[in-house]
């Protein structure tokens, strides 16, 4: 069963689950087995199927500390935090008067999932850190009140409940600068401009982000050298264990840049920058989001760089354009199940559970 393994807290036996698939849509049913192996036979057992989401944050940092003439130590900090997500359980098999022998034994199940679930996350951070949204889907088997064996696997939730918060949505999708030449013989005001320029705030796993990039020097008499365009994930963490602290981190994903020489006094040129979203995240399996612990942000960064001698330096501010990466593709995530939608013996604010036939 790969890395997980069952957790016994005696000798009765092992206890693990099988699943039809592990990527599950939020408000469809995550249908398996769970196999139980009992080594000697036990009086009135339960066995409970049990669904846990939440988000995890852990990763280090370094602290160094004077150590007189010795120098400095450094020290390694370990900093973690959980939150709770979702959960809910439900009864598949129930004997309170009954002993059951030992041998194996097979229970079919079938678990809904909530419907406002936010979708699986997981994303590297810091030194041997990661951020994540997780859930596992569980079995314990109790006997009289005591739970005498249980185990819990990984699922992948896919959703299309996306609740981000307005301050992640760029606040407009064009943007422009302008750069002045600053030399000592330079008395006419001249100016450059660089405008960069999105045709839409929301981008899907299998789509590209056009980004289209405009340079304006008809009044300016400098070099312009290249237009340098950056996609940069920003990701902030929180670590609400022991001391609770905030750390950013941003990484660069994907760069390129147009060589401009040609440019300098040449007037207005255009550039359109096509980058999929999935080479984007490679691997990833990450998106623009905010919860109590993990937030997550993509950037396009766009500079113009100038020459750089004497007397003839111009600087121009660097343009940050927010770009939201969806969960999901372009037409959405599949719908539950049919049999899901109609269920309406499940209530979502309860365990959201079917009981198996009774053996």
């Amino acid at each position: 069963m790969g890395s997980d393994t069952s957790k016994p807290t005696n000798m009765k036996g092992d206890l693990y689950i099988s699943l039809e698939d592990k990527n599950v849509i939020a408000g469809d049913y995550v249908r398996g087995n769970v196999h139980a192996h009992l080594k000697d036979s036990v009086a009135s057992p339960k066995l409970i199927v049990f669904f846990r989401g939440k988000e995890v944050v852990e990763f280090l940092t370094e602290h160094q500390e004077s150590n007189g003439d010795h120098g400095a130590i450094t020290y390694q900090i370990d900093h973690s935090g959980k939150q709770l997500i979702k959960k809910g359980k439900a009864i598949i098999f129930n004997k309170p008067n009954m002993t059951v022998p030992s041998g194996n034994y097979c229970v079919p199940f079938r678990f809904r999932l909530y419907e406002d679930l936010p979708p699986s996350f997981s994303s590297a951070v810091f030194t041997k850190g990661v951020a994540k949204l997780e859930y596992k889907i569980g079995a314990l088997l109790d006997v009289q009140g005591i739970e005498i064996m249980k185990f819990k696997k990984p699922i992948n939730v896919m959703s299309n409940y996306f609740p981000i918060l307005p301050e992640l949505y760029p606040r407009q999708i064009s943007h422009e600068v302008h750069g002045y030449n600053n030399t000592l013989w330079c008395i006419n005001n001249e100016k450059a401009s660089l405008k960069v320029w999105i045709e839409k705030a929301t981008f899907g796993l299998d789509e590209s982000i056009d980004l289209f990039v405009e340079v304006d020097l008809k009044n300016f008499s400098s070099d312009i050298r290249r237009v340098e365009v950056e996609i940069n994930k920003v990701t902030t963490v929180t670590a609400n264990k022991k001391n609770c602290i905030t750390k950013t981190q941003s990484k660069s994903l994907w760069k390129d840049t147009f060589k401009t020489e040609i440019l300098a006094r040449s007037g207005t040129q255009n550039r359109k920058f096509s980058i999929p979203v999935a080479a984007i995240l490679r691997n990833d399996r990450t998106y623009t989001m905010k919860s109590c612990l993990i937030k997550c942000q993509y950037i396009a960064r766009v500079r113009m760089h100038t020459d750089y001698k004497l007397f003839r330096c111009t600087g121009f501010p660097a343009i940050e354009q927010g770009i939201v990466i969806l969960p999901f593709k372009a037409n959405g995530m599949p719908e539950p199940s049919t049999s899901a939608k109609l269920d309406s013996s499940i209530s979502p604010l309860i365990s959201q559970a079917s009981t198996a036939d009774e053996a």
